[in-house]
């Protein structure tokens, strides 16, 4: 009957599913996290840098979706509402653990993402080269947290500005300036370490 019933869900909208699970179906629920988890973890994993902390971070964002499902109104998608309570979480878990956020170890997405973001006069050739891609990497960890969280919402994880918007709880235009200051000071960081874009 379980299986009857997955296969009556898997292939509905998220909507749909959440409205099944608005009736108290744990087992809807379970495809919803089935259907998001990578990319939960996958945001978590940046902003904590610490594979332990973004898995605890992963369930607390689940458990936080479940408890609060009646609170999604569907103004946004809801992964753009699911990815906002990761974000909040891992900003948290940063903040209880005082831990400084490297992104020395970052893995290949920054440098496979979204390369049009970097058609001015950005670090788009430096992404082309590993070496000077890990130093980027390592400019990235360097910036302020709010300049940080913007512009790998934007350029690694390839949000659109609304989106971000809906995530951070601030205006298009506060987005956009900071994702803008954020590319602005990697570029004067690369500069000053020698290397001219």
């Amino acid at each position: 009957m379980q299986n009857e019933q997955q296969q009556h869900t898997q292939d509905q909208s998220d909507f749909e599913i959440i409205e099944i699970c608005r009736k108290g179906n744990k087992h809807a629920f379970r495809l919803i996290i089935e259907r998001y988890k990578d990319l939960i973890y996958s945001i978590a994993l940046r902003f904590t840098r610490d594979p332990a902390a973004a898995e605890e971070v992963t369930q607390e964002t689940f458990v936080k979706a479940w408890n609060y499902l009646h609170r999604f109104e569907g103004r946004s998608k809801f992964s753009t509402w699911l990815t906002a309570i990761a974000v909040n979480k891992a900003k948290d878990t940063i903040r209880t653990k005082q831990r400084v956020v490297s992104l020395d170890d970052m893995d290949s997405g920054i440098e496979t993402r979204s390369p049009e973001s970097y058609h001015e006069d950005g670090p788009e050739e430096i992404l082309m080269n590993e070496e000077l891609g890990k130093q980027l990497q390592r400019l990235i960890g360097g910036l302020p947290p709010h300049y940080r969280e913007a512009f790998l919402l934007r350029h690694v994880e390839s949000l659109s500005y609304e989106e971000i918007s809906t995530i951070l709880a601030i205006r298009i235009e506060a987005v956009k300036m900071r994702v803008f200051r954020a590319r602005e000071l990697l570029k004067e960081r690369l500069s000053k370490e020698g290397h001219h874009g």
